[in-house]
């Protein structure tokens, strides 16, 4: 191999990492306008609450975080707005971070946007206005 087909390999070498790393940075997001399923509260075991601050939007700790186990392991959180569940944190394998995120996008109950947990991705236009409203 040439010094120049070894540079190129390099470069190429580097190049595809880069840009496998920088794949790790963007936040995947998958759309099912039929809804994904979404754990079920009813038969888990309830492990606490907390509000917090997860909406850089509203001001204040907008969103009661409620934490629940199912029975086959998998825990979850619920992320809840005036009484109205936005979204879920779900975790499979029992160990943090949770894998990925559900979020109703129209505020119908549809939870038709998957996502990777880390960071809070798009805020529900739905959340935004009913925000907006309370404040007035």
């Amino acid at each position: 191999m040439t010094i120049n087909k070894k540079v190129a390999a390099v470069v190429s070498g580097i190049a595809i990492a880069t840009t496998l790393g920088l794949a790790k940075l963007v936040k995947a997001e998958e759309f099912n306008s039929n809804g994904w399923p979404i754990p079920n509260i009813s038969n888990a075991k309830f492990l606490g609450q907390k509000q917090k601050d997860i909406i850089s939007e509203i001001p204040g700790k907008e969103t009661l975080l409620k934490g629940y186990k199912s029975p086959d392991g998998t825990y979850f959180n619920t992320l809840e707005y005036n009484g109205r569940i936005y979204g879920f944190y779900v975790d499979t394998n029992g160990k943090m971070p949770m894998e990925y995120m559900l979020m109703d996008m129209e505020g119908n109950g549809n939870f038709d946007r998957k996502a990777e947990a880390k960071g809070s991705g798009t805020t529900p236009e739905w959340l935004l206005k009913a925000s907006y409203n309370k404040s007035f």
